[in-house]
């Protein structure tokens, strides 16, 4: 008498799907929770704050540039982000490399655009926009898209 036992390697490849899904899932709720977190501009620098504790800063003297970001997506909807560029990079921050990124869905984004581009003018801060793969250098952040 024989006896067949067939062993399903389903869960085998699932499970290894999964754990090979987990680095990249780690970093898409990371980077979602450094994004909702709480932007704080003063006079040492700009830094994302989450309940009161400092994820990640950078003195104004050690901003390289702005970068304004522009991404269209699939049904028209426009968004706009800024990574701000250190000069020496954060061996702390492997994901983002030092940079502080956020996006300018923001409460009263006027008042920061006005806040930002005085700390932007005194240190000499280069902002770089760009927007369709166009890139044009400027010494502000307008408040609209201008390119």
């Amino acid at each position: 008498m024989t006896v067949a036992v067939t062993v399903s390697a389903g869960f085998g490849q699932g499970a290894l799907a999964v754990l090979g899904l987990f680095p990249l899932l780690a970093i898409v709720w990371y980077s979602a929770f450094i994004m909702e977190s709480d932007l704080v501009i003063d006079d040492t620098g700009i830094s994302k704050v989450f309940k009161g504790k400092t994820l990640q800063s950078l003195d104004w003297e050690n901003i390289k540039s702005f970068k304004n970001l522009t991404i269209v997506a699939p049904g028209g909807k426009v968004s706009r982000f800024f990574h701000v560029h250190p000069i020496k990079k954060s061996k702390i921050h492997i994901l983002s490399g030092g940079r502080v990124v956020f996006s300018s869905r923001m409460y009263n984004f006027e008042e920061f655009v006005k806040l930002i581009n005085g700390y932007i003018k005194f240190y000499r801060i280069r902002v770089d926009v760009v927007n369709n793969g166009e890139c044009i250098s400027r010494n502000e952040i307008f408040v609209y898209n201008l390119i």
